[in-house]
């Protein structure tokens, strides 16, 4: 089983491997990697509160609930579907060079927002 600080450091990993894919011109590898380091991201906030974080459906859960701690819920709403767009490039390559860029910016947004908030705090 995965610990709260193992998803951290994948969390870390997947925002570099995101940025080297991105500049290998990996599109697609970019764009889960950002999706992932999101995804570990969430599920090492959820280790440490004690919440589900096995499926799809908890990521949104966890997503709202963390969104609704912070000053910021709308950013964080409009930064997870920027992410969702990441994952779902994965599947259905479509995005350009430019929009896996932003949405790879939303990752470590995503990322920093969250700890600037103190969700490791409570």
């Amino acid at each position: 089983m995965t610990t709260t600080n193992e998803h951290l450091a994948i969390t870390r990993r997947m925002l570099e491997h995101a940025d080297e894919q991105l500049r290998l011109g990996d599109l697609v590898q970019a764009s889960e990697k950002g999706w992932g380091a999101a995804a570990h991201y969430m599920k090492a906030v959820a280790k440490h509160r004690g919440w589900q974080s096995g499926s799809h459906r908890d990521f949104f859960t966890i997503k709202d609930r963390l969104a609704d701690e912070t000053d910021a819920p709308e950013q964080i709403r409009l930064l997870f579907l920027a992410l969702r767009g990441l994952h779902q490039n994965f599947y259905e390559p479509l995005a350009t060079d430019s929009e896996v860029q932003a949405g790879i910016a939303a990752a470590n947004e995503f990322v920093e927002t969250l700890n600037d908030a103190g969700v490791f705090d409570r």
